[in-house]
């Protein structure tokens, strides 16, 4: 995969998960711990296709969802941009990688005590576009 499809899939991740976590407008300090340690325990050993998605790339993840407000984006707007993404390269998105951003998206929304219905509706919409069945 090419460095700059790598780095956009990564910017994209980003800003979905930030998405979930700022869904309710307030990203608490457990949904950034709940994404480090999603990136920490899956993303940097996510392999596809032989490709192993270096540390370097993982580390976008993060950047992107701590910078993101600097974007000056809604939470809605940071999710319909990962859905154009997802949606403009479709032959990125494996069952194994689908099934990992879900995990990831699951995990940052269920941090802070229950999910709430604005996360909620992105986890529904989420696994509508990844065509995963819960």
């Amino acid at each position: 995969m090419p460095v700059r499809t790598k780095t956009l899939l990564y910017q994209n991740l980003g800003k979905l998960f930030y998405a979930i976590a700022a869904s309710d407008t307030i990203i608490q300090d457990q949904e950034f711990e709940a994404l480090q340690q999603c990136v920490q325990k899956y993303w940097k050993d996510y392999n596809d296709l032989n490709q192993v998605f270096e540390e370097e790339y993982t580390q976008v993840i993060e950047a992107v969802f701590e910078g993101v407000e600097a974007f000056e984006l809604s939470a809605e707007e940071m999710f319909q941009d990962f859905i154009s993404y997802k949606r403009e390269h479709p032959q990125l998105f494996t069952n194994v990688l689908n099934t990992l951003i879900m995990a990831t998206a699951k995990t940052i929304a269920y941090a802070f005590e229950n999910v709430n219905t604005s996360e909620q509706k992105f986890l529904t919409q989420l696994e509508n576009e990844l065509s995963i069945i819960s």
